[in-house]
């Protein structure tokens, strides 16, 4: 157990040690500012209400409940930034040898791949939690805005209207961002397989891009049709292309659990057959 510790904290010093980790401070900072100006512009909202005001939270939907933003900024970026995790470089195969167990390996990037997901979640969201809070008053509840007209702020356009959200703003934060959590997690599994297969870290990057560019370009198609409730892109978010949710939410969260499960047994009989040097059971 010692040496499969080791081994992670080695991960994610390599990870997290490189200047690519700056990248999600430009990227937020954008998303945030495009954000606070949707929501400070005149005329920029649909004021359905004559009171109609906005908060912190409706900045944090904006930012984490955005198709767009979800798929080319916040997805793209972490699978660049979690890339080359496997194969592994000279230093990693060195490591390899001490911990003489593959299956270890595999529970190690595993575990490592997670952390990753949870670090880069946080630093956006405390970095869109400052600024929203620095520029837009916080609230108990949700906006004016976001009860008159919900769609505006990335919400269900049922809710308030037929149905109550089903939780408070901090909760329905928290359910938004555990999509994303299991979706980037689900993704790098997947990069991780792929990588481990061709031993070259581009084309499991490459695949998964081009999986999520097939999930929005779907999203998009008119209707859309049932069979794109399928594809993993249409549970990153509450709501998607429509601006109501086509399924319960219960769902996604079973989606990615059959989706971890999959690709995490797969890659561990995967890691047992490949022949790390000296690396035995």
């Amino acid at each position: 157990m010692k040496r499969l510790f080791q081994f992670i904290k080695y991960q994610l010093s390599v990870q997290l040690l490189r200047r690519r980790w700056l990248l999600p401070l430009p990227v937020f900072l954008f998303l945030s500012y495009r954000a606070w100006n949707y929501l400070t512009t005149p005329g920029a909202l649909p004021v359905l209400a004559t009171s109609a005001s906005v908060n912190a939270w409706d900045m944090l939907f904006l930012v984490f409940g955005n198709v767009f933003n979800v798929y080319f900024a916040i997805c793209l970026l972490f699978m660049y930034l979690v890339s080359d995790l496997s194969p592994e470089n000279d230093l990693g195969q060195q490591m390899l040898v001490r911990l003489k167990s593959r299956r270890l390996w595999w529970i190690g990037k595993t575990v490592t791949l997670l952390c990753l997901v949870l670090i880069y979640l946080a630093i956006a969201v405390l970095l869109v939690g400052i600024i929203a809070g620095a520029t837009l008053p916080w609230g108990s509840d949700y906006s004016s805005q976001a009860q008159s007209a919900p769609e505006s702020v990335n919400l269900s356009m049922r809710f308030f209207r037929v149905e109550e959200p089903p939780a408070g703003p901090f909760g329905f934060l928290l359910l938004e961002l555990s999509m994303i959590a299991l979706g980037l997690f689900s993704f790098g599994l997947a990069m991780l397989i792929i990588n481990q297969l061709t031993g070259k870290y581009y084309i499991g990057l490459i695949t998964i891009f081009a999986l999520i560019m097939l999930s929005y370009s779907a999203g998009m198609l008119n209707g859309p049709p049932e069979w794109t409730l399928y594809l993993p892109g249409r549970h990153l978010t509450f709501i998607d292309s429509m601006p109501v949710r086509k399924v319960p939410f219960e769902y996604s969260f079973i989606y990615w659990g059959i989706w971890i499960l999959l690709t995490w047994v797969a890659g561990f009989f995967i890691s047992r057959r490949q022949n790390h040097y000296a690396i035995q059971e």
